[in-house]
């Protein structure tokens, strides 16, 4: 699933990121939803520069797509969303939903549940589906970046060997990974890990929904 997702945001990035959610998108996003759907984040690299970097690339496609789909104002008129979460139109001002579906499970508050156990399908209003749907992921994404978070807390491999730094030599044996060739290359991935922790903050900081964004700050710093 990891070769099959990185495969699909290669396409990604020869697109521009303002085209609309079509069926490229869809099937990243449900690749690496899959990818990073345990509750540890485990695909998450931790303990080699290269395989952070890759983590976090993947991550941040992931977070930026999150952040694509909540900001939709009208999903229930796009085909590969409709696809995608198992949803049909009913008419104008409505979309049914489908059992056992995540759809079905964030629109619970706004059906009759005794009712509903006994069909395959039933219909929510556009306006109380677009409001169970944001929120729903809204959600979703603010958990998995906050995993993430607390995953790149542990990454020490963008660490200098302050040793190495102050001597010229490395005088003692690490417990975790650390860098030692401070070359140009070392600067471009310490850059880079920054750079795309900040990517992923920005999806969350761009959802209205999500009011956290200060103080995810000042926990980076």
């Amino acid at each position: 699933m990891k070769t099959l997702a990185q495969k699909y945001c290669s396409l990604l990035d020869k697109n521009d990121s303002s085209t609309p959610f079509g069926k490229t998108k869809a099937t990243a996003l449900l690749c690496l939803d899959w990818l990073f759907a345990d509750k540890e984040l485990s695909q998450l690299a931790l303990n080699s520069e290269d395989g952070v970097l890759q983590s976090l690339d993947l991550f941040s496609h992931y977070a930026q797509l999150m952040q694509q789909l909540s900001c939709h104002s009208s999903p229930w008129l796009v085909d590969s969303i409709l696809n995608l979460f198992a949803l049909s139109r009913a008419g104008e001002d409505d979309v049914e939903v489908h059992n056992h579906t995540f759809a079905y499970h964030i629109t619970r508050y706004y059906r009759d549940n005794a009712s509903a156990q006994q069909r395959a399908t039933v219909r929510v209003s556009n306006r109380a589906f677009l409001c169970c749907f944001q929120a729903a992921l809204c959600q979703r994404l603010r958990d998995k970046v906050k995993l993430e978070e607390e995953h790149m807390h542990r990454v020490k491999v963008f660490q200098p060997c302050f040793s190495l730094v102050a001597t010229g030599r490395c005088h003692s044996q690490h417990n975790y990974p650390m860098a030692h060739d401070l070359d140009a290359k070392w600067f471009n991935k310490r850059a880079r890990f920054y750079l795309l922790q900040i990517i992923i903050l920005h999806s969350i900081h761009t959802i209205p929904r999500c009011e956290e964004f200060p103080e995810r700050i000042k926990q980076r710093r």
